[in-house]
């Protein structure tokens, strides 16, 4: 089970949705649960931990 404040590590963008639709609701549902997302193979994990911070509720 994630709580708030736990970070959630996906390997790929695809194996965590199926479509952007999806995944940015996926995205939107953390952030109100205040969890943090980072997706390795990305391109930049530090751009995922950064986007996160600046969306996770205060």
């Amino acid at each position: 089970m994630i709580i708030s404040d736990d970070t959630l590590v996906v390997t790929q963008m695809n194996r965590f949705g199926r479509n952007t639709v999806q995944l940015l609701r996926l995205v939107e549902q953390l952030r109100e649960q205040a969890i943090y997302l980072v997706i390795l193979n990305y391109g930049g994990e530090t751009e995922w931990q950064i986007l996160n911070s600046k969306f996770k509720k205060q």
